[in-house]
């Protein structure tokens, strides 16, 4: 059979089964899998006779099961591990393929990885190039620190490889190495230098990362091979995001003028490339920079302007989020974009329009954060609870920086806790509030009150049980403190036994430390005595 024809089979018997699952009742492939049924099915692994796509479709649900959240029994995972290794002695390289993927996911113990060893080490010095490559990748997931003198060299001598996965397997291995073991991985060192001087597209990036880390102490060395790859025409666009990012780490910790001019001009350069990855990673870097020139950070403000009115929502986001960090250093810069900004609060992509909402947020000024707040108010109930969090972040900020500001700055946080949302959400606006208690004594009456409000309608025990105790705490001291005194009172008859004792609790803080209100509180928690 010609290779055209094996394509064309694997075409046709995969259309097939995708006609199947169309005809199939049900939309979820593995809707209603149980655990115990898996087990059971894996059994089959044990026959004499591998049949290699049914084994496939069980390892497949395996995986599906283990990212689901499902845990086997000691003695199911015993049993699907043993099985799974049995699989080895079949050759289909689909099925070799999945089986990596499963160990991976098991997660074998220490007393099973031993098994496991044998037959990897047997993929390693396969013909297959594939086989070669998956198993340097599962080893390093399997390997303990003593074991690693036993494999390295195998590992190391993949570096030099011809076929780019298996030289990719073994430097991202030695990566993931370096930290257990960095003086074995230092021996490394001139392999890994050979295969980034051949700068090949698809393992330079590879090489470069793990060459920083075995010399990041050796700091004349490593500036020496930063302004080498600065001077190479770098195939590869990952490569060339590397080293701007290497560039970045070398300026935040040298102090030669020279390599550092260098690296400036690299930074330049890499602004006027065609590729968008390479433009805004040199942007991003030189925003993030302390020490830059008023010239380059103009150069860097044009590209990402540029990106703010990009029709990719990528380009858009990734702009947004340096103007974000930019905020805070260069506010002037980032506030020449004030049109574009606002333009982008109605953006379609909900994340963008986060983003964009943030950053106004962290601009704003006494004369426009009512209006900015009213404008975000209106748009709160269209993104989800993620970005809703990150809103609330940038409020509970503008709190800190405007002080005076914060009757406008809690009306909008007290907005939020009746919309609806989830717990981390309905958490981090208590958590501003709380924040705003405690930085800003001006605010605290307006905080309680919103607080005890919310709990009319909180669902939440944790929530309710913080809130009472800081109401107990703060509550006296307020001018007016009976105002609050029907909210508490109000969940010791409406809640759970956790909230209606911490209701009581709070009660009594109110009596002990408000004379006035003490006879009254008696006769509440008279009544909580009959609970």
């Amino acid at each position: 059979m010609t290779t055209y024809q094996m394509v064309k089979q694997r075409v046709q018997d995969a259309l097939h089964e995708l006609q199947e699952g169309r005809e199939g009742s049900s939309s979820e492939p593995f809707g209603g899998l149980e655990r115990s049924q898996v087990a059971q099915e894996s059994r089959c692994f044990n026959d004499l006779q591998i049949d290699a796509k049914k084994c496939r479709k069980i390892l497949t649900k395996i995986v599906y099961l283990l990212n689901q959240g499902e845990v086997f029994t000691d003695n199911e995972g015993t049993d699907i591990f043993f099985g799974v290794t049995k699989l080895f002695q079949c050759t289909n390289q689909d099925l070799r393929r999945m089986l990596y993927l499963v160990i991976k996911e098991l997660k074998p113990k220490d007393t099973e990885v031993f098994i496991l060893t044998s037959c990897i080490t047997k993929d390693m010095n396969s013909s297959s190039d594939l086989l070669r490559a998956n198993a340097i990748r599962v080893l390093v997931k399997i390997l303990e620190p003593q074991s690693l003198h036993q494999f390295e060299r195998n590992i190391k001598q993949a570096i030099m490889h011809k076929n780019p996965s298996v030289a990719t397997a073994s430097l991202v291995a030695g990566l993931h190495l370096f930290p257990m073991s960095p003086e074995i991985i230092k021996k490394w060192a001139s392999d890994v230098q050979a295969k980034l001087n051949a700068n090949t597209k698809e393992c330079t990036q590879h090489a470069m990362r793990l060459l920083y880390e075995i010399k990041e102490q050796d700091r004349g060395a490593l500036s020496k091979i930063i302004l080498g790859l600065i001077k190479q025409s770098l195939k590869s666009t990952l490569a060339h995001v590397q080293l701007i990012k290497l560039c970045r780490d070398t300026l935040n910790t040298n102090e030669d003028y020279v390599i550092d001019q260098n690296i400036y001009e690299f930074l330049e350069n890499s602004l006027h490339k065609s590729n968008e990855m390479i433009i805004l990673e040199a942007a991003k870097t030189i925003c993030s920079l302390s020490d830059v020139s008023t010239k380059l950070l103009q150069d860097a403000n044009r590209i990402l302007q540029m990106f703010l009115s990009s029709h990719k929502p990528v380009l858009k986001f990734a702009a947004l989020r340096t103007y974000n960090k930019l905020a805070g250093t260069y506010p002037k810069i980032v506030a020449s974009n004030q049109s574009e900004l606002e333009s982008l609060i109605n953006d379609n992509n909900r994340g963008v329009a986060t983003l964009a909402m943030s950053t106004l947020l962290k601009l704003s000024t006494d004369g426009n954060v009512e209006g900015l707040l009213k404008q975000i108010s209106g748009l709160m109930s269209e993104i989800s609870d993620d970005f809703k969090m990150e809103v609330i972040e940038a409020v509970k900020n503008v709190g800190e920086r405007l002080p005076h500001k914060h009757r406008e700055t809690l009306t909008f946080v007290a907005q939020c806790l009746r919309e609806e949302g989830g717990f981390e959400f309905k958490r981090s606006i208590v958590e501003a509030i709380f924040s705003t208690i405690e930085t800003n004594p001006d605010a605290k009456e307006i905080a309680l009150m919103s607080l005890a409000e919310y709990i009319e309608d909180c669902c939440y025990v944790s929530l309710q049980t913080r809130i009472l105790d800081l109401l107990g705490r703060e509550g006296p001291k307020m001018s007016n403190p009976s105002k609050l005194i029907r909210f508490v009172y109000n969940r010791c008859i409406l809640e759970k036994p956790t909230v209606r004792a911490s209701a009581v609790n709070c009660l009594a803080e109110f009596g002990f430390r408000v004379p006035d209100l003490k006879e009254s509180i008696k006769v509440l928690l008279k009544k909580s005595l009959y609970d």
